[in-house]
């Protein structure tokens, strides 16, 4: 009976290492995959402006920056309409203001580095588990 019971608490002391593993081995992938579905929304926000920048306030060769203002015209019936897109990360969001409409695109950014070469936008995005770099080509004039 005593070697019955010894057992029995071997037994569920396993199980209960075993599932303490499995809760913490959960939360690490969840973790990792809220981070790296972050990171996919900021880069389908930043590769659609990027691609359709005709300018921005990004210097050919300067060092990163952790804001970019994007510049475009597009013609409507003939028209002229600007846009200007400006992405910053304020905190751990990574916002875009379009036209002065404010949009938080991802959370959980603990970097964001702009650069330029040439006419390529380098967007450098990073979370707490993952980063990802964006090279995009401007449409220019």
């Amino acid at each position: 009976m005593v070697a019955a019971l010894a057992l029995g608490g071997v037994l569920a002391t396993g199980a209960a290492t075993a599932i303490t593993q499995l809760v913490r081995s959960t939360d690490r992938v969840e973790t990792t995959m809220l981070a790296l579905h972050n990171l996919d929304m900021a880069g389908r926000w930043v590769s659609l402006d990027g691609r359709m920048a005709q300018a921005t306030d990004l210097v050919d060769g300067a060092l990163p920056m952790s804001t970019m203002t994007l510049y475009r015209t597009d013609l409507f019936g003939g028209e002229p309409v600007d846009y200007t897109t400006t992405y910053s990360l304020m905190g751990n969001e990574l916002q875009r203001n379009h036209n002065g409409q404010v949009t938080v695109v991802a959370r959980s950014i603990s970097t964001a580095n702009f650069s330029l070469e040439g006419e390529t936008i380098i967007a450098t995005l990073a979370s707490s588990a993952e980063g990802v770099t964006y090279r995009l080509y401007m449409r220019g004039w």
